[in-house]
């Protein structure tokens, strides 16, 4: 009994150990387990903890963000109230010194009911008026020259427009709501008892040529009003004789100064549309073939215009849009001072012209007219029938084989241009003996 009590023991102390080592391995796997699922929680709570903190970042640099936009947008929008503030402003005073009564753009929109192809607009002639001829003698002066230029308004050459108030050319805001692409002379005068100034500028007058759009006002003309006794009896029959309402309102040689101040008037708004008209025949000059000028007529109404003026009005031939009518005017203008050769070598020059662009029935009734009134000689005959024979063909260029090598041209010898025809042209050593722009290499 004692062996066998002895023996259940041992097997029972064995399977203690064994049970007990059982129980030891399992908890240290549970340890082991639980020490990776803490060290696996921690590590999520410190990536959880990482990204909260970099939303914490991104949320305080959204927050920085939107308050730094929102104080710039409300700079911009205090700026864009206190600019349309200021637009608003200057609108007002805009409409108070305006050239015009109306809004901008309103004499634009009147231009455009009569043209709408501005293209074919006549020049567009503004009047200011003077800020000291209120309540004096001149009040109204603009008035009459306008009456002065009708004529020209009915034959569509010229449109004249009086401003409501005076103004410094060039002027922006009325360039850039009415005047643009319009060619617009403006003309603005001063006068006192005894001188007249005026003074034009304008804007695409000259085919804007190398960019000039703008002409600055620039004084043109200064009279000092002639005195009482220089207003003789031939003087003032000249002033009724070129006027249009003569006979309703002849004038008299002044005999006080009330008389003499109503003569003046009437010197003063001729000499003023003797300018406009000078401006108007140079934009046509420029831009219409076969153009009448009008200077001369205007001329002779003054009375007093000497021949201190240049033949050719300031317009040369070659930059006229067509030279041989141009031409044609300026011998009639030798031929009025008396000059017959030089008139003669005048018209020669625009028939010699014309073998670029061929007289048309107008330059050839003109050529005529003016021959007419030359001293008959061989040499007008010979021109004459140079007027009556048919244009000559052109003759057709013959073909080369090969092209010649560039040569500079030669100096010319004697004869080889007529002296009449090209005596203000000089041989140009660089090659480009008419000063064109060409030239040898």
């Amino acid at each position: 009994m004692g062996d066998m009590i002895g023996a259940g023991e041992i097997v029972s102390a064995v399977s203690n150990v064994l049970v007990a080592g059982l129980q030891y391995r399992t908890t240290v796997v549970q340890t082991q387990s639980a020490t990776e699922e803490r060290r696996e929680t921690q590590a999520q709570e410190r990536e959880v903890r990482a990204h909260e903190e970099q939303l914490e970042r991104l949320r305080g640099e959204n927050l920085r963000e939107e308050a730094e936009f929102n104080r710039r947008l409300a700079r911009e929008e205090a700026e864009q109230r206190e600019t349309a503030r200021r637009d608003q402003r200057q609108e007002k005073v805009d409409l108070r010194h305006y050239p015009f009564y109306g809004l901008p753009g309103t004499i634009r929109e009147d231009i455009e009911l009569e043209y709408r192809d501005l293209s074919r607009k006549p020049v567009l002639a503004l009047l200011t008026p003077d800020g000291h001829q209120e309540g004096t003698p001149w009040h109204g002066l603009r008035a009459r020259v306008r009456e002065d230029l009708g004529e020209y308004e009915n034959r569509d050459l010229l449109r004249v427009r009086l401003t409501d108030r005076r103004f410094t050319w060039p002027h922006a805001r009325l360039y850039a709501h009415d005047l643009k692409d319009l060619p617009t002379l403006v003309v603005e005068t001063t006068h006192d008892l005894y001188r007249l100034h005026v003074r034009i500028g304008g804007c695409h007058l000259n085919g804007d040529r190398e960019g000039t759009r703008i002409q600055a006002s620039q004084r043109v003309y200064v009279l000092r009003f002639p005195p009482l006794s220089a207003w003789t009896p031939e003087l003032v029959e000249t002033l009724n004789r070129t006027a249009s309402a003569r006979e309703v309102f002849p004038l008299s040689v002044p005999t006080n100064a009330d008389e003499l101040l109503e003569i003046n008037r009437e010197l003063a708004s001729r000499i003023v549309a003797l300018c406009v008209v000078v401006a108007m025949d140079a934009f046509h000059l420029l831009h219409q073939p076969v153009y009448d000028e009008q200077f001369d007529r205007a001329a002779e109404a003054t009375g007093l215009c000497d021949d201190n003026w240049p033949v050719d009005l300031g317009i040369p031939a070659d930059v006229a849009k067509d030279p041989a009518y141009h031409l044609l005017h300026i011998a009639e203008r030798h031929l009025g001072r008396g000059a017959a050769r030089t008139a003669f070598d005048t018209v020669t020059e625009a028939i010699e012209v014309s073998r670029s662009a061929p007289l048309t029935d107008r330059h050839r009734d003109k050529a005529r007219n003016l021959l007419g009134r030359l001293p008959e000689s061989d040499r007008t005959r010979r021109l004459l029938a140079r007027l009556d024979a048919p244009p000559r063909p052109t003759r057709a260029l013959r073909p080369r084989a090969i092209d010649p090598p560039a040569v500079r041209p030669q100096q010319p010898g004697p004869g080889a241009h007529s002296p009449e025809l090209h005596s203000r042209h000089v041989w140009d050593p660089t090659g480009d003996p008419l000063g064109t722009g060409g030239g040898g290499s």
